[in-house]
């Protein structure tokens, strides 16, 4: 699911007799009346604790499919973006997060309030992805680097 190949996981699904979930999978990205089914079924699990008898990885597959990046179950918290870097975090936004008539830049923003870039409203976001970094960096610091160029230091030594 995380390169989007939709057709090659619901087969791999029916394969190993999940058909369940090779019908859910098959569907993803179709329309927004399908998000909003799977959305209502995983509300009404979390509501009746019946999450508690599907396995994480189930559940973090139909919240994919239902563009809830994060899931709150009752005994845990569901991350659907956790172990990508931060093309395919990108990449997901755009595929099952947004609206399948969504833009580029609709999962962008989506994407920029995933990883704390933008913030639109007064309350503190809640951050779930990584933020981009370039292809030669190592692993994204948990510091961000802030320049104020509004201060000039003064020079060790005086020019005569």
């Amino acid at each position: 699911m995380a390169r989007h190949d939709v057709a090659g996981a619901a087969r791999l699904a029916h394969k190993n007799g999940e058909y369940y979930l090779a019908l859910m999978i098959a569907q993803a990205g179709s329309s927004l009346a399908f998000k909003n089914m799977l959305q209502r079924q995983l509300h009404l699990w979390t509501e009746n604790r019946a999450d508690k008898w599907i396995t994480n990885d189930r559940l973090r597959i139909l919240s994919l499919l239902a563009g809830i990046p994060v899931w709150e179950t009752t005994s845990c918290k569901i991350n659907t973006c956790d172990g990508m870097d931060w093309i395919k975090t990108l990449a997901h936004h755009l595929w099952y997060v947004i609206s399948p008539v969504g833009s580029i830049t609709d999962a962008l923003v989506e994407y920029e309030h995933a990883c704390g870039i933008r913030t639109d409203s007064e309350n503190e976001p809640e951050i779930y992805a990584v933020e981009p970094i370039p292809s030669y960096a190592k692993s994204p610091s948990p510091f961000r680097l802030v320049i104020n160029f509004d201060i000039v230091p003064e020079p060790d030594f005086i020019l005569l």
